[in-house]
């Protein structure tokens, strides 16, 4: 993906000025960065990934080892790379914060970092019923 956007940006170079590559996955943002350090590049940011299936919002189905011990403690680590080292590692321009989990002093920890904040919400019904 990251070689497709590069040659799109080539050919096109008017869309390094209109274009962020935005992506709930910091390795996909490490490899477009690598890529091309000058296409904008945007981490989005969602609670419970690991926990809840992101079609219908319910709890995945897993064993009970996985569900109260290995999803959620797979979430932690999530949070935790991405807040403190997935962002700095990939060269993240933009941030995408659930607007569940804003607060103070998460904005000022982005702010201090210079970097661009944006809160998502959802629109719908499942996506309503995945995140409440």
């Amino acid at each position: 993906m990251a070689n497709i956007i590069k040659q799109l940006c080539s050919k096109n170079p008017e869309l390094y000025d209109k274009m962020i590559v935005a992506s709930f996955y910091s390795e996909v943002l490490y490899a477009v960065r690598k890529a091309e350090p000058n296409i904008v590049v945007a981490l989005i940011m969602r609670p419970g990934e690991f926990v809840y299936d992101c079609d219908t919002g319910a709890l995945h189905r897993a064993g009970e080892w996985e569900m109260n011990v290995v999803a959620p403690l797979h979430d932690l680590v999530r949070v935790f790379t991405n807040n403190y080292v997935a962002w700095w590692l990939a060269g993240v321009d933009i941030v995408f914060l659930y607007k569940g989990n804003v607060n103070s002093r998460l904005l000022q920890v982005w702010h201090r970092r210079e970097k661009h904040v944006f809160v998502w919400t959802v629109n719908e019904r499942e996506d309503i019923l995945h995140y409440r």
